[in-house]
């Protein structure tokens, strides 16, 4: 199974899948590794995914890094180039659970 997304300039506007895809030759159209999050799979699968994410509507196709980067959720959020995922500037005090980032005062705000 191969997958494809097509990128127009610089943007995923299109994803297939299939046996023998004939954009295959198409320079629109980049290959990428299904189930892979942050230059990881998150099935446990061995190896190393191409272009560290799985891309979706909306993503950047980055060809100096060769990878599918996320929308940037915030203006203040910068690209980590291990992963090739926007975090935010100042890590999450309670490790992802419990906090929302609040762009205002470029801060994390407890949930009540």
């Amino acid at each position: 199974m191969i997958y494809l997304a097509r990128i127009e300039q610089g943007v995923v506007s299109q994803i297939t899948f299939g046996e023998a895809p004939t954009q295959v030759s198409d320079p629109d159209w980049v290959e990428f590794s299904p189930n892979a999050w942050g230059g990881k799979y998150l099935d446990d699968t061995d190896g190393t995914p191409m272009r560290y994410n799985t891309p979706g509507f909306g993503y950047t196709y980055d060809a100096d890094r060769d990878a599918f980067i996320p929308p940037q959720p915030f203006a203040s959020w910068v690209i980590n180039e291990v992963t090739c995922l926007w975090e935010a500037p100042i890590p999450n005090p309670l490790d992802g659970i419990g906090a929302i980032w609040d762009e205002d005062s470029t801060s994390w705000k407890l949930i009540a």
